[in-house]
């Protein structure tokens, strides 16, 4: 999963795209580090908020 995450990065080629394509990245890589599917040695573990 996080090569297609680097993939999209690479071929954000606007401004939109990229601010876009961050949001996205950033709401994927944190699933992947609170889901015991992605990740069986998780640290974090709980409900899933992308707010501040």
């Amino acid at each position: 999963m996080s090569h297609y995450i680097e993939r999209a990065r690479a071929l954000a080629d606007t401004p939109f795209r990229v601010a876009h394509t961050n949001s996205a990245c950033k709401t994927a890589e944190c699933i992947m580090a609170t889901d015991g599917e992605f990740n069986p040695s998780r640290t974090e573990s709980g409900h899933r908020t992308f707010f501040g």
